[in-house]
């Protein structure tokens, strides 16, 4: 890692502590990113893909997510905010095509697109405390596409 990357993620790191925990009042924009970690997904194979039985899976690499969200805080620790977000993960592995005696190798890729409206509630607890814990509900929607690129069974 170069000198330049560590200086912007020990930046990073030290932006939440610096800005000190308040209520937001007005609009604000927020972004994030993170690990994902999705589950291992059925599948109903179709046309020509149509390989087997019903309890065919795929299993996925840990992936990323990004996420931004754009709100606005009433000042009474009350806020308001739609958020978009991006995830995508690798397949690892497929396991259930094909007949008995069948290796499978796959590979491809996982990517979800979301929306969600949330409404939060931060809890102040003074200007000494660094962190303003919350809780929220949200509503959304997620968008899923597979792209499986190869799938190929042996036989053995």
């Amino acid at each position: 890692m170069t000198f330049r990357k560590a200086l912007l993620a020990a930046t990073m790191l030290a932006l939440p502590v610096a800005a000190q925990a308040q209520p937001v009042s007005g609009f604000y924009v927020g972004a994030g990113a993170g690990l994902n970690m999705l589950a291992q997904t059925d599948v109903q194979p179709s046309g020509s893909e149509n390989y087997g039985p019903s309890n065919s899976m795929y299993e996925f690499d840990n992936g990323w997510v990004g996420v931004v969200s754009l709100g606005y805080g009433f000042g009474n620790g009350v806020r308001a905010e739609i958020e978009g977000s991006f995830r995508e993960n690798n397949v690892r592995s497929a396991s259930g095509f094909g007949e008995p005696g069948s290796a499978i190798g796959a590979s491809g890729r996982a990517q979800s697109y979301g929306v969600m409206a949330n409404a939060l509630y931060d809890f102040d607890l003074g200007s000494s405390f660094p962190l303003m814990p919350y809780v929220g509900i949200g509503a959304g929607y997620i968008w899923h596409k597979y792209d499986t690129r190869n799938l190929s069974l042996i036989h053995i």
